[in-house]
């Protein structure tokens, strides 16, 4: 477990597995992250049977505490495609519960990844794709110390056109408290 000030990243159960597929086949959210297909529970399945076995895919699920002080579970996070000669990887997040957005809960679970990138798992470059509409995302990730790195132009097929993909990273030392 990784203990953030306001969230805990843990290891994704197969108990969450019906959360993160009622999550992932939200069309609100497929809007803003890179997959673009409805999964069932067996494609979920599939994905944490694969990413346990991986040593480049680190998936966290995200807990913050309700009114009661019970622990929720809001969304997932993970670190993919690490490139161990590089010491690069890419990272993506999903706050799938609607009403804990846009309350910092998302920027504490990418400030907590990206340490454990850089610190436990000593990676230089961490990066990420996001759409240049999610406006939301793009401040939380420029609060952390994320930067622009460039577009990628029409880079997907989405919603019936081509779409632009912004390509932000930090480097040690630059990422903030937020």
């Amino acid at each position: 477990m990784i203990v953030g000030e306001r969230v805990v990243l843990r290891a994704v159960e197969r108990a969450d597995l019906p959360k993160i597929q009622r999550w992932m086949n939200d069309p609100e959210i497929l809007r803003r992250i890179y997959t673009y297909r409805h999964l069932s529970q067996d494609a979920e399945e599939r994905w944490l049977q694969q990413m346990s076995e991986s040593a480049n895919d680190f998936v966290f699920a995200i807990d913050t505490k309700d009114g009661t002080g019970t622990a929720v579970h809001i969304g997932t996070c993970g670190i993919h495609h690490v490139d161990w000669k590089n010491r690069t990887c890419m990272v993506g997040i999903v706050l799938g519960e609607e009403r804990y957005r846009g309350q910092g809960l998302g920027t504490d679970a990418m400030r907590l990844l990206v340490g454990y990138a850089q610190q436990e798992l000593g990676l230089h470059r961490v990066e990420l794709e996001v759409y240049p509409f999610n406006q939301p995302a793009i401040r939380s990730y420029e609060k952390l110390g994320f930067r622009l790195d460039g577009t990628r132009r029409g880079a997907t097929f989405r919603e019936g056109r081509f779409q632009d993909v912004l390509v932000m990273s930090v480097l040690p030392g630059e990422l903030t408290s937020g």
